[in-house]
């Protein structure tokens, strides 16, 4: 299936879409895309020839609030409803509204700070479920060490991933969200890391969202096996 095939498919079932959930859905079908080329295609599709108008999110908890795609005939309280659902990491009900479902998600809140240059090691407040259709029960605060490297606890990466797995990292600066996931063939990752004896993995700065000095959201996205890092919404 292509990219337009794709595009097509969600405005033939006239649901509301963002790039970001084409991309993902490609991906689950096993097909290689960056978004970039994504986005490309997107701008190039006649959305006025199928009765489909475009607006900037009004809620995003990313960085660069992403276009939503929807039909005409949609009245704004519905697509509000489904940015607040899919958008955002405050959760509401949605009713009536055609959209595709998120798969469910568990959300673990971590705040993470620079430290002095004297080395430190990270420390993990207690304590969060292990099952991740739960939600959190705590906080968690990490510190980068003096490599400038954050490490994620075994608490998170246990939830999909084991000792010794490689894990593909990018960072979608679009919409300032990483993705953590087993390495695919043939994709091109920021970088792989692999799960050390502790069940840890390390990653730079650089590579999470606002280089890791912002409070994070950790969410499981149980259909495609990824763990998504975005920053939390300060509103």
């Amino acid at each position: 299936m292509s990219i337009l095939n794709k595009i097509e498919e969600f405005v033939n079932s006239n649901k509301i879409f963002s790039a970001f959930e084409v991309t993902k859905a490609l991906r689950k079908d096993g097909i290689t895309v960056q978004h970039w080329e994504v986005k490309k295609e997107i701008a190039q599709f006649d959305f006025a020839s199928v009765d489909y108008v475009r607006r900037v999110a009004k809620y995003s908890d990313f960085a660069q609030k992403p276009f939503v795609y929807y039909p005409i005939e949609l009245t704004d309280i519905e697509v509000d409803t489904y940015e607040k659902a899919f958008l955002t990491t405050t959760k509401v009900a949605v009713k009536d509204v055609n959209i595709v479902a998120k798969p469910p998600v568990s959300t673990i809140t971590i705040k993470a700070t620079i430290p002095d240059p004297t080395p430190v090691v990270p420390t993990v407040a207690p304590v969060v479920s292990s099952a991740p259709n739960t939600d959190p029960v705590e906080a968690i605060y990490l510190n980068a060490d003096v490599r400038g490297r954050f490490a994620i606890p075994n608490r998170i990466i246990k939830t999909f991933f084991n000792v010794g797995d490689f894990l593909g990292i990018w960072l979608d600066e679009d919409i300032d969200t990483t993705v953590i996931e087993l390495v695919s063939d043939n994709w091109d990752y920021d970088t792989i890391l692999k799960v050390d004896k502790s069940g840890n993995i390390r990653i730079p700065g650089s590579y999470l969202p606002g280089n890791g000095q912002d409070e994070l959201n950790f969410d499981f996205d149980l259909d495609l096996k990824q763990i998504l890092v975005t920053k939390v919404n300060d509103d």
